[in-house]
């Protein structure tokens, strides 16, 4: 066979190993294709989520109002549902900074860093009182000394590092002069309360002692005021002439939600930002009756 006859013939087996491999390359695309549409048809054959659709819907229509002046983070912690407006905006946080506080003692406590029973420089006070007229009080004199127990400045480093990146609770200047406001976010009260609730944030028993400390709040002029009497809310309140605030647990038959809102550019926040929380108060109530009782869905 002359050298050009072979050069055919290796052409020709050329040829027929390109045809083979078009051959293999078409029946990989096709049966892509069709794992692509297979799994395109089983994505929209997966539930849609009432609870999510319903709570972005409450959320958006709140915000449709007051969006300019109001943060919102709510979590539906039994139906895997949450929706949020502005909530990595900061605000004042007036009170809130308090549950930031009793984070830093009950964690300095389960260190064995501080006891229950010691008493704070200058007072007559233990841990354990001011902890918990801090919260159920809103003490302001306690969420000072407890802050200096542990420190402000320690406890902002361990916020930041934990996550907490829009909070500040340090606005003292090296002498103790008050030089700006304490910060906050929607979205990191409301990283806070998930972690406390999922019981990641503390030592059981601490935990325990948190969430009771919330259960017992007596200040209960926001959100409170549009919720029903047999619907529970373990909260805490903020609040000054330009902001009010309210963040807690709201449970309804076993269900429970997580509600984070912050309102500002009031003058007179007490009596100018009730009806706001009343509103809102409602449309959780609502909510929560409809996921959590089998009431009517909201429009």
């Amino acid at each position: 066979m002359s050298r050009f006859s072979n050069v055919i013939v290796s052409i020709g087996g050329l040829i027929g190993i390109l045809s083979m491999l078009a051959l293999v390359s078409l029946a990989a695309a096709r049966d892509s294709g069709s794992q692509s549409a297979s799994t395109t048809s089983e994505a929209s054959r997966q539930p849609i989520n009432q609870h999510q659709v319903q709570l972005e819907q409450l959320v958006s229509n709140f915000a449709r109002q007051y969006g300019g002046s109001t943060g919102l983070y709510v979590i539906d912690l039994s139906n895997n549902a949450q929706a949020s407006h502005d909530s990595s905006r900061q605000f004042v946080s007036a009170s809130l900074y308090k549950l930031f506080v009793a984070y830093a003692v009950l964690d300095a406590i389960d260190a064995g860093n501080l006891v229950f029973g010691d008493t704070m420089r200058g007072t007559d006070n233990t841990v354990e009182y001011c902890l918990d007229i801090m919260i159920t009080l809103s003490d302001n004199a306690c969420a000072i000394a407890l802050g200096n127990l542990v420190g402000w400045r320690e406890i902002d480093d361990r916020l930041y590092e934990e996550g907490y990146h829009d909070t500040t609770v340090n606005n003292y200047d090296s002498n103790g002069n008050l030089v700006a406001d304490k910060l906050t976010t929607p979205q990191d009260v409301a990283l806070l309360l998930t972690r406390l609730y999922e019981g990641g944030l503390l030592a059981p028993a601490s935990t325990a002692i948190f969430m009771e400390l919330l259960e017992d709040q007596t200040l209960n002029y926001a959100l409170p005021t549009g919720l029903d009497d047999d619907i529970s809310f373990a909260h805490k309140t903020g609040i000054l002439d330009s902001v009010s605030h309210d963040a807690g647990f709201v449970t309804y038959q076993g269900c429970t939600l997580l509600v984070v809102m912050m309102t500002d550019g009031w003058t007179h926040a007490y009596s100018q930002s009730i009806d706001r929380f009343t509103e809102f108060g409602i449309a959780i109530s609502t909510y929560a009756k409809a996921a959590c009782g089998g009431a009517a869905s909201i429009e």
